[in-house]
């Protein structure tokens, strides 16, 4: 199968080796570039009462290498002795790199899931560090439940210059395309606009698969449609579907 990778660069290693490995042809189409925020006053604000704050949530392994890049040993020193939330199996790993501990991990990247797992919010201090425009539907949840939520973003998702021929690998005809964020969905029509192609409709017809159902509401928005939804919403539920996929397995079922 010919399948397009969208991740940023700097993540998509394991995924494509896995894949080629599989005996699959990646086409790489970056359409993520990570850059922190710099300088961040608000981000030193919300370190000096770091003291103050019930939980911290990292919503990304980019929310945590990011936030690690800024932060102090002091601070640092502080972060390991709190209550520390991971968004998922990919960010609860990447804080253990660094030797923290998440000590909730959701099963899915739902607003009203995470909040529920963090026990009583009321009148209670969470840390939000994520991306610049990121969705609101989590620091809502946590506001409803009475918490004070301090979002501070710590970098930004900026559109990446893609090398021309890699995109017209896709006149070529594909098979697959994988979205594993809303950016990607976002990023990837707008680079293949650039080229004059048509995203919705490449050539080869190519099925799409998104992470988990906020990526793949964000896909259906933009205007895709027939869109497939691992079990597990982790790159790893993802490979799995993509093989079942190639072997035309029965069970596949499409998001409606």
């Amino acid at each position: 199968m010919k399948i397009v990778i969208t991740r940023a660069e700097a993540q998509a290693d394991q995924m494509i080796a896995t894949l080629a490995k599989n005996g699959h042809q990646v086409i790489a189409i970056p359409t993520i570039l990570i850059e922190d925020i710099t300088p961040n006053r608000a981000l030193k604000l919300a370190y000096k009462y770091l003291h103050l704050y019930k939980w911290v949530i990292f919503t990304s392994t980019n929310a945590v290498d990011s936030m690690m890049r800024h932060i102090t040993r002091d601070r640092y020193r502080q972060l390991k002795h709190m209550k520390i939330a991971a968004v998922g199996s990919k960010t609860a790993e990447q804080l253990r790199q660094y030797k923290l501990k998440p000590s909730f991990v959701p099963k899915d990247y739902v607003g009203t899931e995470i909040v529920a797992g963090l026990g009583n919010l009321s009148g209670q201090w969470v840390f939000l560090p994520r991306a610049e425009k990121a969705r609101e539907e989590l620091p809502e949840a946590i506001r409803a439940a009475g918490g004070v939520c301090l979002e501070v973003p710590i970098y930004r998702n900026l559109l990446p210059e893609v090398p021309a021929e890699r995109v017209n690998l896709l006149k070529q005809g594909v098979d697959l395309l994988t979205f594993t964020s809303p950016s990607t969905v976002h990023n990837f029509i707008e680079i293949s606009q650039r080229f004059g192609l048509d995203p919705y409709h490449l050539p080869g017809n190519p099925k799409v698969i998104c992470i988990g159902p906020i990526t793949e509401a964000a896909a259906r928005k933009a205007g895709y449609s027939d869109l497939l939804i691992p079990p597990a919403f982790t790159t790893d539920a993802m490979l799995d579907l993509i093989e079942k996929l190639n072997q035309n397995s029965p069970e596949i079922e499409y998001a409606r």
